[in-house]
């Protein structure tokens, strides 16, 4: 686990997750979306990397949640919401949707 967390594409996950600027949240989800791309086609032919791959998916429906809030200005729940995710995200914890 701790590997993947070192991958660039968690790196720029970490950052898009902590972001409250609606425009700039949406070019660090696109970066992350496409430092993702890269690195599942990297592991296209490796069958083992499972937790990653977990971790990935898990990545991907949180920036799909992220680019609809960014769409409309979040309520203050919401938001709250997003900063306990950025939070738990900085303690190096899991995050699930």
């Amino acid at each position: 686990m701790n590997e993947a967390k070192s991958q660039g594409w968690y790196q720029l996950y970490a950052s898009a997750v902590v972001e409250l600027d609606p425009k700039q949240l949406i070019k660090r989800v696109n970066e992350t979306e496409a430092a993702i791309h890269g690195r599942l086609r990297d592991l296209q032919y490796d069958s083992d990397h499972h937790e990653e791959r977990q971790l990935i998916e898990d990545a991907q429906r949180t920036l799909g949640f992220l680019r609809l809030l960014s769409l409309n200005d979040p309520a203050p729940s919401i938001r709250r919401s997003c900063e306990s995710v950025a939070e738990t995200i900085n303690d190096g914890g899991e995050v699930r949707i």
